[in-house]
């Protein structure tokens, strides 16, 4: 699936750039950085990245460290460009083994990607593990 992602990331990453899609910019975006911003974080995962805009977004809001994965390579080109000034980190890897250390986020956000995890119970399993108590 990551091949699919690779070709076709300037395509969406001009479309969510744009603002295009109007349930994310209306409601679940708000929604998820409503909840971010109600409670301290110092170091955040944003799980399934794509090009960054919502990372931005989650940067801009919360003063705290961003690490961010994806699996497709070049959305992660397209995530590093945007957020290169941050100081945060984009890494290219999938949501089946978190390339992290045990118990290291506050607070992890997974924004549309869940859904096409072949093995769910691993990825909430490296969640838990990532996750502080």
């Amino acid at each position: 699936m990551s091949d699919a992602w690779d070709a076709n990331t300037e395509l969406w990453t001009k479309r969510i750039r744009a603002k295009s899609d109007l349930s994310r910019r209306f409601l679940l975006d708000p929604l998820l950085l409503q909840i971010i911003k109600s409670y301290p974080h110092s170091h955040m995962l944003d799980a399934g990245c794509g090009e960054g805009t919502f990372t931005l977004s989650m940067a801009n809001l919360a003063n705290a460290k961003i690490d961010a994965i994806d699996f497709s390579y070049f959305m992660c080109r397209q995530a590093q460009k945007l957020l290169e000034a941050s100081g945060n980190h984009i890494i290219n890897a999938d949501l089946h083994h978190f390339p992290f250390k045990p118990s290291i986020f506050d607070l992890a956000v997974a924004n549309m990607v869940l859904s096409g995890i072949k093995d769910i119970d691993n990825c909430f399993k490296e969640f838990t593990r990532t996750l502080k108590p």
